[in-house]
């Protein structure tokens, strides 16, 4: 079992924190990627998929950079500035947000003052610079659940990382119970998706992935499962009037 590290009790940015706590934001910022990256009107976003995006990039990368640098990422994309290949990408996804974030997270590492004899040929996060970053979001989406009941929308790092420093708690009874109710989400939302499908071709290739626990529906499951769990998490945390660190093993 993994040992935390030497973590910090709140946020290394108070503006990050905040930020966090402004929904009107998240929208925005989608809405100047679709702008600044020029999809086609094919690509935009329906309100829902909006929320979606908003939600994964102030969830995933709210608590790692301002705004104002989530927007100035896209940008420099736009203006091959990053080492990253866009080309393929006709409209937003995970990928394509991660691709360029993940990017511009190098590329920051990478500016050095002119007086520095060289660029590092590479230059990445230290584990322990992933695991304060991973921490901060749990104390973050905790401290957020607390004051207004907010559920985590993407669970499965958190999870992760929790688990294996032995900070979930649950039975495998109880665990079960979860997997089985995400199970049945996943397969009520690609249910829905075969009803939306356009043509029979896609509807068939959805219908397969339930009926043959595919790749793709497996993994989302998975994610499902570990939402559902880390929401749980916080639920029961809240009502015994316990906080994230009471699940620190004593040994850790």
């Amino acid at each position: 079992m993994e040992t935390l590290p030497q973590l910090k009790n709140q946020s290394s940015s108070e503006l990050l924190k905040q930020q966090q706590k402004l929904p009107e934001l998240w929208p925005e910022i989608i809405a100047k990627i679709q702008y600044i990256q020029g999809f086609s009107n094919k690509a935009l976003l329906t309100p829902e998929e909006v929320t979606f995006f908003a939600k994964y990039i102030r969830d995933e990368w709210g608590n790692r950079l301002p705004v104002a640098e989530i927007e100035q990422a896209f940008i420099l994309a736009a203006k091959n500035k990053l080492e990253t290949d866009t080309k393929n990408y006709n409209t937003l996804s995970i990928a394509y947000i991660e691709s360029i974030l993940q990017a511009y997270m190098t590329y920051n590492k990478l500016i050095v003052q002119p007086s520095s004899p060289a660029i590092p040929e590479k230059c990445e996060l230290t584990d322990q610079e992933k695991d304060q970053i991973i921490w901060d979001g749990i104390l973050t989406a905790f401290d957020l659940f607390k004051a207004t009941g907010e559920k985590v929308e993407f669970g499965g790092i958190k999870y992760d990382f929790l688990k294996c420093r032995g900070m979930i708690p649950f039975t495998k009874e109880r665990r079960n119970e979860m997997m089985k109710l995400a199970r049945m989400r996943i397969t009520m939302k690609f249910e829905q998706g075969m009803v939306k499908a356009k043509t029979f071709n896609e509807m068939s290739k959805l219908k397969e992935q339930i009926i043959n626990r595919g790749k793709d529906f497996e993994a989302q499951v998975m994610e499902e499962a570990k939402t559902i769990a880390i929401n749980t998490l916080f639920a029961d945390l809240v009502e015994s009037g316990s906080e994230i660190n009471d699940l620190i093993p004593q040994q850790c």
